[in-house]
């Protein structure tokens, strides 16, 4: 049974007093528009919408150029932001704005809500529109902005009154680097006093769009009772230009929960959730909007918040809870995993809605850090500014104590040089050292600092919260006596030694789902099963991990009956025309299940990795630039071992350089199966100098 498109009949109106609008109502906002001399109506309300008007110039335009830059009043400290006054106007009318200044710290300011949008494009294929821009004016000066900011004011202005918002884009001086760490640092106070968060994901279809709706909102009114759900349903607008948002406000004791409430009735069957059932949903997660950064820390700030995609506005948390109910149901995340654009972003919308409960309240800001690594951001510090707002167990930001603070004006390697000292030498937390990627890292940078901005590209599971509750601090500090500057020295102990490297023959440039990936991996068993057992195969080919990659393998006889069906798989796998390897259909046999199961999370776990075995005849996986001659480590304090490579830069002591994690799934302690701490090796325990 499919769901039914819903409609809207509750008693909400735009007038302004609609029946969830009772503290922001139209004649509250009328009187603060008007103490700042404000007028609420259209300054062209005396011209008829008529033709002539069309055929003919709109009044006071202004003559410069665009491209000259927007002149900025500076800003008071310490909390002072710019909101725009968006001007009413129709369809055919330039958008006009005015920068006002605002200070957060007066309690009776101007109410105003924030957007939350991407700069650029709205999904990958359109790309080549990243470079169009829109005039609008600005302070009486044409201004040019991007076109997702022109089309989220073009949805969001009204027809007959001003309204209050605050964008990035225009709010805060670009240009003025010192300007933008200051207002980077009140980012969580800016969206916690918005009453409203406007999200404008973009545009798309309008039979994409709606299916898309009516999907989420049946599978909130089919997996969720009658007293969460509330009859959910999404509103749809034939003319987007006159969008109104009049009947949101914070949530308010004496009106409903839902912003779209009405009695539906019980479905008569529920509705199964495949591969084919959840398509609809793979264009909404597919848009851009779910893989930036800084919309994460602007949902997850947010006391109420809207989703505007073309048309259709939704309450965003009836999405956040679809996006949450699958990515936390196995059986559901593997049959919507087939559409592999749209996977990230399902799982960071739900990772929103996680920050938004406040989730990270209770975990470190590492965990924040490693939360949000597949998110995109323009400027590679914004991976770390982009989230000082979110409260987590070692930040708070509404007592004004964060992880750093924002700087434009220093460089990168710098800034991840302070996030790394601060996490291993303050916390204690080594995890941090199984974050590096070396690959493409210059030989003069200390090879203990991870570079934050692509912490995805080299990337072992290990580092999750759970591997980090399982062990004490650690002893790190930078030592003082080192002639070396940033020599980082760890306590560690000498385990073992990389005897060879086996390099899987991959080809780069074809999907990790290619049939070549899954002829490789069988070669790969087929060399290695007379030397190594089933076990030890079984967890080095995944990392030790299930296949979900969120927890290690407990049932390590599943883990090895699934490598079995993996290696005999029958009459090879289901392609599709680019040769992609399918997942098997509902009536297939488990083995078949569990051998495609196998192959993603092997496929993935091997990408990027070599395979080395040891002095000692064991078998571990590590980063793809390891060679022979590494040490093997085990730096207190961690669950993993660490290759690193001796040099010779101090006579007085050895030094040395770090390569990377690497996981030995059969040596004494070092099972990340069993999260056991690495005990005291095969070596003495000594101080490691690490360059």
């Amino acid at each position: 049974m499919s769901f039914l498109p819903r409609t809207h009949n509750n008693e909400i109106n735009n007038t302004g007093n609609g029946i969830h609008n009772t503290r922001y109502d139209q004649s509250y906002l009328k009187a603060h528009l008007e103490s700042y001399s404000m007028k609420p109506v259209s300054p062209y309300d005396t011209h008829d919408p008529n033709e002539a008007f069309y055929n003919n110039p709109e009044p006071n335009l202004p003559c410069n150029n665009p491209k000259d830059p927007l002149e900025y009043v500076p800003l008071k400290r310490p909390r002072w932001i710019r909101v725009l006054k968006l001007e009413p106007g129709f369809v055919y009318m330039k958008i006009r704005v005015s920068l006002l200044h605002l200070n957060l710290d007066d309690p009776s300011h101007l109410p105003y809500e924030a957007i939350s949008y991407t700069w650029r494009a709205y999904y990958s294929f359109e790309a080549h529109k990243d470079d169009w821009k829109e005039d609008i004016i600005c302070n009486g000066r044409y201004v040019r902005i991007t076109r997702s900011l022109f089309h989220a004011l073009s949805v969001f202005r009204r027809t007959d009154r001003a309204r209050i918002i605050w964008a990035d884009a225009l709010c805060i001086n670009q240009e003025d680097e010192q300007e933008k760490g200051h207002q980077v640092g009140l980012m969580q106070q800016i969206y916690k006093r918005a009453f409203h968060v406007l999200i404008w994901v973009g545009y798309r279809w309008t039979k994409v769009v709606k299916e898309s709706m009516d999907l989420v909102c049946g599978i909130v009114n089919q997996e969720y009772s009658t007293e969460e759900r509330r009859g959910v349903v999404a509103e749809w607008y034939d003319e987007p230009s006159i969008l109104e948002m009049d009947d949101v406000a914070p949530p308010n004791p004496d009106s409903p929960s839902s912003l779209y409430a009405e009695d539906i009735p019980e479905q008569e069957e529920k509705t199964r959730l495949d591969a084919q059932n959840l398509k609809p949903l793979k264009d909404l997660f597919e848009a851009l909007y779910f893989s930036r950064l800084w919309v994460f820390q602007e949902v997850a700030l947010s006391p109420l918040a809207t989703m505007c995609w073309s048309q259709a506005r939704v309450r965003f948390e009836w999405v956040a809870l679809v996006a949450d109910l699958i990515s936390r149901n196995p059986e559901y995340l593997s049959a919507f995993s087939i559409y592999e654009e749209a996977i990230d972003g399902l799982q960071n919308c739900a990772n929103m809605y996680n920050a938004w409960r406040g989730k990270y309240a209770e975990t470190p800001f590492f965990d924040l850090l490693l939360s949000t690594r597949a998110l995109k951001s323009g400027v590679g510090r914004d991976k770390v500014y982009g989230l000082l707002g979110i409260k987590t167990s070692d930040t708070d930001p509404e007592k004004d104590v964060v992880f750093i603070k924002a700087d434009y004006a220093i460089e990168e390697r710098e800034l991840w040089k302070s996030v790394a000292l601060k996490i291993l030498v303050e916390q204690g937390d080594v995890r941090c050292l199984a974050a590096v990627n070396h690959l493409n890292t210059p030989t003069d940078s200390p090879s203990w600092i991870p570079n934050f901005a692509n912490l995805s590209e080299l990337f072992l599971p290990f580092l999750h919260a759970d591997a980090h509750n399982q062990v004490e601090k650690a002893c790190v500090f930078l030592d003082p006596f080192c002639r070396i500057p940033d020599c980082l020295s760890v306590e560690a102990n000498t385990i073992d030694s990389i005897v060879s490297i086996i390099r899987p023959d991959f080809e780069f440039n074809t999907h990790w789902r290619h049939i070549s990936t899954c002829m490789q991996l069988h070669r790969l068993i087929r060399r290695l099963e007379s030397t190594f057992s089933w076990d030890t195969l079984a967890l080095c080919l995944t990392q030790g991990f299930d296949f979900s990659f969120t927890k290690a393998v407990t049932d390590i006889t599943s883990h090895i009956a699934a490598l079995r069906a993996f290696y005999a798989w029958g009459e090879g796998p289901c392609l599709t025309k680019d040769d992609l390897v399918i997942p098997p259909s509902d009536t297939a046999t488990d083995d078949a299940k569990a051998a495609y199961n196998f192959f993603c999370a092997s496929a993935k776990a091997v990408q990027g990795k070599c395979l080395f075995i040891t002095e000692m005849r064991t078998l571990g996986i590590g980063p793809g630039h390891l060679r022979g001659g590494c040490t093997l480590v085990s730096v207190h304090g961690s669950c993993v071992p660490f290759a690193v490579r001796s040099v010779s830069a101090d006579l007085e002591k050895e030094h040395w350089r770090l390569v990377g994690p690497c996981y030995v799934p059969m040596a004494d302690g070092m099972s990340l199966a069993d999260r056991n701490v690495v005990p005291e090796g095969r070596g003495d325990t000594h101080t490691l100098h690490i360059l």
